[in-house]
């Protein structure tokens, strides 16, 4: 009888449509809200494991450990993409200014000028960044960039 028992490569990319070197891998399995892969690891009989990314996870089987306050971010801007040659490891900032130079974000083309300026004034008057967010419709992140001077542009300030 064969060892029914996977490992924990196998199962991953028995999840993911490779294609060519160059192409985008998508991930087949479950995707989170954002469109990314999730992945479950370390499930065991009767006990719960963690669920992780699955371009994280990617990551870490071709690469090697993700080091600690860095991201797993993607040349491609696809979310459920897996090839191993479009991720690089960076910041939270190298993430989001990578996100606004690529206008990406919806919140890049949702916000006028106006409202740039008004999302900078109430957050040097002390406003919280997730409530700015909320009353804009925009990520946490975006504000953060809006307020470092990225912008529309590239640059606000």
């Amino acid at each position: 009888m064969a060892n029914l028992k996977l490992t924990l490569e196998e199962r991953l990319w028995a999840k993911v449509e490779r294609r060519g070197p160059d192409e985008c891998w998508p991930w087949l399995a479950s995707r989170g809200p954002e469109g990314y892969g999730l992945f479950a690891i370390g499930r065991r009989a009767g006990r719960r494991g963690r669920s992780g990314r699955a371009h994280r996870v990617v990551w870490e089987v071709t690469n090697g450990e993700i080091p600690n306050g860095l991201f797993v971010c993607h040349r491609c801007d696809n979310p459920p993409c897996c090839n191993p040659a479009h991720l690089f490891l960076g910041t939270n900032a190298d993430n989001v200014a990578d996100m606004v130079k690529k206008g990406r974000h919806a919140g890049n083309l949702k916000l006028s000028d106006d409202e740039v300026r008004s999302v900078c004034a109430l957050a040097s008057n002390g406003g919280r960044h997730r409530d700015i967010a909320i009353l804009y419709g925009i990520s946490d992140s975006y504000v953060s960039a809006i307020v470092r001077g990225l912008g529309r542009s590239g640059l606000l300030h």
